[in-house]
């Protein structure tokens, strides 16, 4: 991607990733795991779960971090389909 497209892709990806931390504030953060200390929407970055504070995972790890792994893709995956089909 050349770097005058760079711009169309941020604007793309931001209401996507306001999307995604929504996503993941309200479905999974809490349901899947808990925190003690919850930071909103800064709680997107792993490790979700702290050693020594309670906290733990409700599901199993690999599941969480795979839906992480997936919200991930899925948040620039989006936007740069979308910035590559806006220029064709």
């Amino acid at each position: 991607m050349r770097i005058k497209y760079l711009p169309i892709y941020f604007l793309h990806l931001i209401p996507f990733a306001v999307i995604i931390l929504s996503i993941w504030y309200f479905l999974v953060d809490g349901n899947l795991y808990y925190c003690s200390d919850k930071v909103p929407l800064i709680d997107f970055i792993p490790p979700f779960v702290h050693s020594g504070s309670g906290d733990h995972f409700i599901a199993s790890h690999l599941l969480v971090y795979s839906l992480w792994v997936g919200l991930i893709i899925v948040g620039l995956g989006i936007p740069l389909f979308l910035t590559k089909k806006k220029l064709k």
